[in-house]
């Protein structure tokens, strides 16, 4: 029998909204493929930042997920009833201090039932999250669940659907986001040595094949001596393509990623590796940096910026302050920097709503007119727009600086070869 939970179907609206809000753009590719497969799926996906990345995969997804977490967020009473509600199931880990085997025993007996019913387990095999651009090592965990749904006959065939996650930024809002849904890869019950034998040897080259079918749709760059100007050579590339239209979705930067293959010394001497970390955790530095390298994009991304400034600014004046309030909660509360967004998004989502509706009660009870309630329309219009684009105002701003302060020179220099 299918499963559908309740708390999951009213929470995904709110949660998407949310979301959206969040990332000024999020590109969404091929998510119907997995419609109506006929078969079990497994869902597999990079993880690099921690609670909006099985988010993104909700809310993509045209059918509700089962998600395999880690255990101790099971903890808390209140947490576990609501995690459960929200098609979640507790995964122990050797650090958890506990029998792995006899602990996770009834997790994946209810995964096997659920992959029975055809519907969709969702996991991050790389078993952690990190921000790096680049994909880690998997566990084993993927590859011995679809070894057991063919040991117990749940069915002869399981479809693996890889999603590639990207962030232009992990920790601040209005960036785009991407979310791609690579080529479904179907596994047979036919073609595994199941053998007791061979098990290790089958578990091994399957983990492999999981994670190939993951690395052709994210964004992978190899860590080695040269990373941190191949990476900067992305990022320039990627926000060039950004900004001038020809670029946007996780195919477009593979094409990009591709090229980082034939780096070449021509960087060396003109930026340090410690002015692109410098600039990577910067809030605006990069994105600023290519628009102060090109007059022509900057010109073209101001024209556009400025229709909105009469909407931008008074969304300001109703927004700023429990948007600067929850970036400061967010900033006090998180410790982990791939937390950031995720604790942005769960503030942002009560306190700015909360304020928003503080407003309309003392404007009601001011003035006795149903037109306060339009009003109200247009003040939550013109925050939206405020939150959506407060950060292209930021990126604009600091790349104007940029280009009349010395400071930078060598900076816009290396931006043009890496172009070159």
């Amino acid at each position: 029998m299918l499963r559908i939970s309740i708390l999951y179907a009213i929470m995904k609206p709110w949660v998407n909204w949310s979301i959206r809000l969040f990332y000024r753009n999020l590109d969404v590719r091929n998510s119907a493929q997995i419609c109506d497969v006929g078969a079990p799926v497994l869902l597999i996906s990079n993880h690099q930042n921690a609670l909006i990345d099985p988010l993104l995969c909700c809310i993509t997804s045209p059918k509700q997920l089962n998600f395999l977490t880690r255990a101790d967020v099971f903890k808390n009473r209140l947490a576990k009833k609501v995690l459960t509600g929200l098609n979640m199931l507790p995964v122990y880990r050797p650090h958890d201090k506990v029998n792995i085997i006899e602990s996770n025993a009834p997790t994946f007996r209810e995964s096997l039932n659920r992959l029975e019913n055809h519907q969709i387990i969702s996991l991050f095999p790389e078993g952690t999250h990190q921000p790096d651009q680049n994909l880690k090592q998997f566990k084993k965990g993927a590859a011995r669940l679809i070894g057991d749904v063919f040991d117990a006959g749940k069915s002869d065939k399981i479809i693996i659907q890889p999603v590639g996650l990207h962030f232009t930024n992990i920790m601040h809002s209005g960036y785009p986001g991407f979310v791609h849904f690579g080529e479904q890869m179907v596994i047979t019950a036919d073609e595994l040595d199941l053998t007791p034998d061979n098990r290790s040897k089958m578990v091994l080259g399957l983990t492999r094949r999981l994670r190939d079918s993951l690395e052709k749709c994210v964004i992978h760059i190899n860590e080695d001596e040269h990373y941190s100007k191949k990476l900067f050579i992305f990022r320039t590339r990627q926000w060039s393509a950004l900004f001038s239209k020809k670029g946007g979705s996780i195919p477009e930067f593979k094409a990009i990623e591709a090229e980082l293959g034939n780096y070449t010394s021509s960087l060396e001497g003109q930026i340090s590796d410690e002015e692109i970390i410098e600039l990577e955790n910067s809030s605006f530095g990069m994105p600023a940096l290519v628009l102060a390298a090109d007059k022509s994009l900057r010109k073209r991304f101001g024209k556009k910026l400025l229709i909105l400034i009469p909407i931008y600014f008074i969304g300001y004046l109703v927004t700023a302050i429990p948007y600067f309030l929850g970036k400061k909660l967010a900033s006090k509360i998180v410790k982990d920097i791939c937390f950031t967004s995720s604790a942005k998004i769960v503030i942002g989502t009560v306190i700015i709503p909360l304020f928003w509706t503080v407003l309309l009660v003392i404007a009601r009870s001011v003035f006795q007119t149903p037109l306060v309630y339009l009003g109200f329309v247009f003040i939550v219009f013109c925050g939206a727009i405020f939150l959506k684009y407060h950060t292209s105002y930021r990126i604009f701003n600091l790349s104007k600086r940029m280009t009349k302060s010395e400071e930078y020179t060598s900076l816009i220099a290396a931006v043009n070869i890496s172009e070159s």
